[in-house]
């Protein structure tokens, strides 16, 4: 399937998931309140934690079933792989369920700060949980899989029906029983039925072999190399993303990280939006790189990134800008909006960042070159976590917040600069000034007039949501002006052998 079929699959599935993910989040908040949702973050940094253990499984996944489309695997030796990975897994997967289950007393007590939380039932609701993490833990094999072999449309079309089952059924439950263990026993039940059937629809496209698969120790040891690198990336970049969300969980309320998360929520939709076209051009550049073909390598990453900054700066300016206009026209509550808006602003800044080395990280994996993201993300904790710890004890979330935007800020031209000096020289000042600097600027300057509408407006929610998508809409088109995009577009139609 080609890049343009594939990227419309991805936005469209994609953007179906965020939607639904973030229409139904005021429902939770009205029947369920502020900690309870911290509650939900909870569990939010319990399943990314877990995500260490994935011990590079998912992204090598994706890079052998490349592979395979390439002719690099027989049938066999692909399904001894995939067996021996789903054998770690689903080891794994049960130890992380008995863990968190026996030590659920011990998260509540010496996690949770639980001041404003005698009533709830937290325990309870972390065992429960423990089921969708363990559950949503075997996901990971499967999607990976269907990304490397390009079946797209098979993966959104299963992640938009589990996906809208699992938050329309909530938001219906908790609003006629407001019960936090019964939001997590829906999700729990909703995810594994989605891991049943996600296993089902990509042994679809495994060719058979000649005998039934084993567990085989010597593809593991071929891909050792990539799967150790990207163990140790994912490790440290999942340290750094979350110890924000553990320093505030800890010292803060669990209404205070409530909003916090609340906060973070919003951000996840720009690379929610990227993510699609990473799906699409990251096996292709795996294609590319395997081949040597430098032309096309350049081509797909220059079209990703233009397709990345004109989707996710706009966004990026709206909640930074306007950080409780978009609160209180998602939730219609201003106290919320009053605390959120001023987090979402700052840690909008570093979900940019993150944001737009989607692409350039891509690249590196197709190269098998790890030891960047290791390095920047070092650097990285090693701004956050001080910042971060002397911040919260004077100023509270609103100072991990700042913590977490300046040491995104830092590690991010640091891994640009590297990059571009090792694999794309002579493209770093396009990089800058094509993909950074004049959509910022576009976007900064549409701010202003914009600004002065809503300082006119007052409190309506309709008409506060309809000029922040008006103001999307303008910083996209005008960015658009400015990019080459139209022309890499044309060029992407009318090729049928990209990335071959």
């Amino acid at each position: 399937m080609s890049i343009k079929k594939n990227a419309f699959i991805n936005y469209a599935g994609q953007g179906w998931i965020a939607l639904v993910g973030i229409v139904f989040v005021p429902i939770y908040l009205k029947h369920l309140g502020i900690a309870n949702y911290g509650l939900i973050g909870i569990y939010t940094v319990l399943q990314t934690w877990v995500s260490l253990l994935d011990l590079g499984i998912t992204p090598t996944i994706t890079r052998e079933m490349a592979k395979l489309q390439s002719g690099e695997h027989s049938p066999q030796s692909i399904r001894n792989l995939i067996f021996t990975f789903e054998t770690l897994i689903y080891t794994i997967s049960i130890c992380v369920l008995l863990i968190l289950l026996l030590s659920s007393g011990l998260i509540s007590d010496l996690w949770i700060n639980s001041e404003d939380a005698s009533n709830l039932p937290l325990v309870e609701a972390i065992q429960v949980a423990s089921f969708v993490v363990a559950s949503r833990f075997c996901e990971g094999i499967y999607r990976g899989g269907l990304i490397g072999l390009e079946k797209h449309y098979a993966l959104n079309k299963v992640q938009v029906f589990f996906s809208t089952l699992k938050f329309s059924g909530a938001a219906i439950l908790v609003s006629f029983h407001p019960s936090i263990v019964l939001f997590f026993a829906w999700q729990a039940l909703v995810s594994i039925c989605n891991v049943i059937y996600l296993r089902k629809i990509f042994f679809r496209y495994i060719p058979k072999g000649h005998a039934v698969p084993v567990i085989d120790f010597s593809a593991i040891s071929k891909v050792k190399n990539f799967a150790g690198g990207m163990t140790i990336t994912n490790l440290i970049a999942l340290v750094f993303t979350q110890s924000d969300k553990f320093i505030v969980s800890f010292y803060c309320s669990l209404e205070s990280f409530g909003t916090y998360m609340l906060a973070f929520t919003i951000t996840g939709i720009l690379p929610m939006l990227i993510y699609p076209i990473v799906a699409t051009i990251s096996p292709k550049l795996n294609v590319a790189t395997s081949l040597k073909n430098e032309s096309n390598e350049l081509f797909l990453f220059n079209t990703g990134n233009q397709i990345a900054t004109l989707i996710a700066t706009p966004i990026f300016a709206v909640c930074f800008f306007f950080g409780y206009q978009v609160i209180f026209s998602w939730t219609n509550d201003a106290s919320v909006a009053s605390i959120s808006g001023n987090l979402l602003s700052m840690l909008v800044i570093g979900i940019y960042c993150n944001t737009l080395m989607l692409i350039p990280f891509s690249l590196q994996q197709a190269h098998g070159w790890t030891t960047l993201s290791i390095t920047s993300n070092l650097i990285g904790l090693l701004i956050l976590i001080p910042t971060a710890y002397a911040a919260v004890n004077v100023y509270g979330a609103t100072g991990v917040a700042f913590a977490w935007a300046l040491s995104n800020l830092v590690i991010f031209f640091i891994a640009t600069i590297k990059m571009h000096q090792k694999l794309l020289c002579g493209e770093l000042k396009p990089f800058i000034k094509v993909i950074i600097l004049k959509p910022v600027l576009i976007s900064s300057l549409v701010a202003i007039p914009i600004n002065f509408y809503f300082l006119n407006l007052g409190q309506n929610r309709l008409l506060t949501f309809f000029g922040l998508l008006f103001y999307i809409f303008i910083s996209a088109l005008l960015i658009l002006a400015t990019l080459p995009i139209k022309n890499e577009m044309l060029k992407l139609i009318k090729s049928k052998n990209i990335g071959k």
